[in-house]
């Protein structure tokens, strides 16, 4: 029994046969190239080459049944990181080479009394204190993809005038493709444990 094309077909509304506009006329042209001489061949050959041809289609629907769901499956595991990421308890940054910001988490936003989409292109050593801003330089300059994750306190002021203690942990990475440097950042507020350790002493 031939198997039933058509009906598959229906079946899997979400199967998308044609993702790029011009495969359709690559698949023209490549068989115009390898024209098959119909009138040529005898009744069981042109069988079997039908036959063939709808085993060929099913293979590429099964296939593309399961990039479909290999892109969802992706997709499900980037949101839940993007999750994980926006809704972290402490502050998540990107630096570039020049402490331009070019990612920020909720937490990031908040500590630094910013919209976290408005950090983004701004300078991070615009909220380091200037009694900070030696120890941070120092410490992205000796931070890189060799040397290792880097640990310190920073003094902050956030954009309500607030001053911030933080723990702030660095790391340095860098792009497989381009090479281009990038400064991980997480740092969470101190400010009460600092304020504890100042009245004790």
């Amino acid at each position: 029994m031939k198997p039933n094309i058509t009906t598959r077909r229906k079946a899997n509304t979400k199967i998308r046969l044609n993702p790029w506009p011009s495969l359709r006329t690559r698949a023209e042209a490549a068989s115009r190239r390898g024209h098959v001489d119909l009138d040529a061949m005898s009744s069981d050959e042109i069988r079997r080459l039908v036959h063939e041809l709808e085993v060929h289609q099913i293979e590429l629907e099964m296939q593309n049944e399961e990039l479909c769901s290999a892109e969802a499956q992706l997709t499900e595991s980037r949101d839940r990181l993007s999750d994980l990421y926006d809704f972290a308890p402490m502050g998540y940054l990107t630096l570039d080479r020049d402490s331009t910001i070019t990612a920020a988490n909720l937490a990031a936003g908040g500590l630094l009394a910013v919209e976290r989409e408005r950090t983004l292109g701004k300078k991070f050593t615009g909220f380091v204190a200037p009694a900070s801003q030696d120890a941070f330089y120092l410490h992205q300059r000796s931070t890189t993809p060799v040397s290792g994750k880097r640990t310190g306190e920073l003094l902050l002021r956030n954009t309500a005038g607030t001053l911030l203690s933080v723990y702030m942990e660095m790391a340095c990475v860098a792009d497989a493709r381009t090479g281009a440097l990038s400064w991980y950042i997480t740092f969470s507020d101190i400010s009460d444990r600092k304020r504890n350790e100042d009245t004790l002493h």
